[in-house]
């Protein structure tokens, strides 16, 4: 929604890796033209059907395991399957229950 309301021609992002070395980066913005009249007759649902599907792979969970002491979550948007969210949830209490972890079991 932010995004909407407030559009911004880019980003600037202060980044450190995992050394500790920092850099800084500016990111472009995307901007993409919506198309506001359908034609759903016909063939014309398919395109609109392949959209919704890669819109869906677009906003699923990822994650990202760093050895055994780092996973990495990249939430795209705070509305999902709680399905989804149950498994990221199990991989992390693996992440957090392993030998060095210093948590209890």
């Amino acid at each position: 929604m932010f995004n909407i309301l407030r559009p911004q021609p880019g980003l600037h992002l202060n980044l450190r890796d995992p050394r500790g070395g920092e850099s800084q980066a500016d990111v472009a913005a995307k901007i993409t033209e919506l198309v506001h009249v359908r034609d759903l007759t016909g063939n014309g649902i398919w395109p609109l059907l392949r959209e919704i599907e890669n819109e869906e792979h677009l906003m699923r969970i990822r994650y990202a395991e760093v050895g055994d002491d780092l996973m990495v979550l990249k939430f795209p948007t705070f509305f999902f399957p709680e399905s989804g969210l149950d498994d990221i949830i199990g991989k992390a209490r693996k992440q957090t229950q392993g030998p060095d972890s210093g948590l209890a079991r």
